[in-house]
């Protein structure tokens, strides 16, 4: 994909047909435009002849009888097959009524077109009022563009980090005072100071031993950054409606499978190198084995 998150071209549609219009491509073009509350006004622009097919990603039906013209509601074998070897532009819009779903459809749908041909694809505009997803999108842009899994894993690990360290600090979630967390305070949890950073382990029999500062607290902060531990929320935030999961994360869950996911719902406690490298090994075990032999522990108590 030729754009990055500085340099995605953004201009209104009419513009964007005039400019491609002058553009010289080595192949067929083929324009798809994803929105999930399509108007038809857009059809009564005039379309570029350099278009061979034009494709719509909607929920809302489109009946035009336009030659060339194809809507689905989600990438499919059939734009794949009519895109192969040609030159792709790309436009999304975000409407104010679009959810979570709508965002991990958009991304599943560039992962898709990715897959097929990694170089010819013209990101032309993203047209949102939500930052949020926005984000979501152009993150997930830049992550395809890495040529490694490593990198792709580690971009998109180190975007969610940033991402949660931001919400807990705006938000104030742990409320710590004098090294005491709100829960170290209220006298819920079996430790005094510090939160919930004490890593342990488990006897055969299940129980928790060897309770004790987690080694990469250092100066009262993090040395390593575990996804794992940034998304626990402790018993009292829960109840207060306070909970992360990496399912619910956009982008954790249009780039990782359910394995992967589990993999950093589970490891408390150990460096971002080592969940990286948990990530990119080749397990073919079945999920529902590697469920039962991975189960999770949370450490609601410490």
């Amino acid at each position: 994909m030729e754009q990055s998150k500085n340099n995605i071209v953004s201009m209104s549609y009419n513009d964007m047909f005039s400019h491609i219009n002058n553009l010289s491509f080595s192949k067929k073009v083929s324009f798809i435009f994803i929105d999930s509350k399509f108007n038809s006004d857009l059809m009564k622009l005039k379309i570029p002849n350099i278009i061979s097919n034009f494709f719509v990603l909607s929920n809302n039906k489109v009946d035009l009888h336009i030659p060339h013209l194809y809507c689905y509601k989600k990438i499919n074998k059939k734009i794949l097959k009519l895109t192969y070897n040609t030159s792709i532009i790309v436009s999304i819009k975000i409407n104010d009524s679009d959810d979570d779903n709508s965002i991990k459809n958009i991304i599943k749908s560039l992962i898709s077109l990715i897959k097929i041909q990694k170089n010819n694809i013209i990101l032309y505009n993203i047209n949102s009022v939500n930052t949020k997803y926005y984000n979501y999108i152009l993150n997930s842009i830049i992550a395809l563009q890495f040529n490694s899994k490593r990198e792709q894993y580690e971009y998109i690990y180190d975007t969610i980090c940033d991402e949660l360290d931001e919400t807990f600090s705006q938000n104030n979630y742990c409320d710590f005072k004098n090294d005491k967390c709100i829960a170290n305070r209220e006298k819920v949890s079996t430790k005094d100071i510090m939160g919930c950073c004490y890593s342990f382990k488990y006897t055969a029999l299940g129980n928790i031993t060897d309770r004790h500062l987690c080694k990469y607290l250092n100066n009262k902060k993090c040395s390593t950054k575990c996804l794992t531990c940034k998304l626990y929320t402790c018993k009292y935030l829960k109840d207060k409606g306070i909970i992360f999961k990496a399912k619910d994360n956009i982008l954790l869950n249009c780039f990782f499978n359910k394995k992967q996911l589990r993999v950093l719902s589970s490891n408390y406690f150990i460096s971002k190198e080592k969940i990286i490298d948990k990530l990119l090994e080749n397990d073919h075990l079945p999920y529902i084995i590697y469920y039962i032999m991975n189960k999770e522990y949370i450490p609601v108590d410490l």
